[in-house]
């Protein structure tokens, strides 16, 4: 319910047909517990890398160069009990440790950059389950990427499969 009249709200009619804005930044701009870094591909992620080790949410990269989003993520999960388990270290440990190809995101964001010729990439981060909104994570991660599906007809460029 809470997607459906915050999108509803955002709508702008003209003639009786609702335009679409930014329904991404709409739907983050919610989230006050926020941030950004930048990682260059000679940086070593564990030091530049900002957000909360004890918290969860989710997080998008930008091609620092063009502004474009080329993954959506998310982190931490729900119990049937109504407890969302928080990684050890939070979302920070998530964008520090986890993997991609089986590889540290340390070793393969720097290969992924050089292959698609980014000299660096942004990366922000949303606290989505806290004391002031219980938005799990998964759920905001899915409702991202189904606005950017809707936008782009495609996921973005570093998310494999949904």
């Amino acid at each position: 319910m809470w997607f459906f009249s915050t999108c509803m709200n955002k709508l702008n009619w003209v003639e009786g047909l609702p335009i679409r804005i930014n329904m991404i930044n709409t739907i983050l701009k919610s989230y006050k517990h926020n941030g950004s870094f930048v990682f260059n591909r000679q940086d070593q992620l564990v030091e530049v890398c900002n957000a909360p080790r004890d918290e969860s949410g989710v997080y998008l990269i930008y091609s620092n160069d063009s502004d474009h989003i080329i993954y959506i993520g998310s982190s931490g999960k729900m119990h049937q009990n109504g407890k969302l388990k928080t990684r050890p270290n939070g979302i920070w440990a998530r964008l520090v440790n986890g993997k991609e190809r089986e590889k540290p995101r340390q070793e393969e964001w720097p290969r992924k950059m050089g292959e698609a010729n980014l000299n660096s990439i942004r990366i922000e981060w949303y606290i989505t389950f806290n004391e002031e909104t219980e938005h799990i994570p998964l759920y905001v991660e899915s409702m991202l990427l189904q606005k950017f599906y809707e936008d782009h007809k495609r996921l973005p460029i570093w998310n494999k499969v949904v």
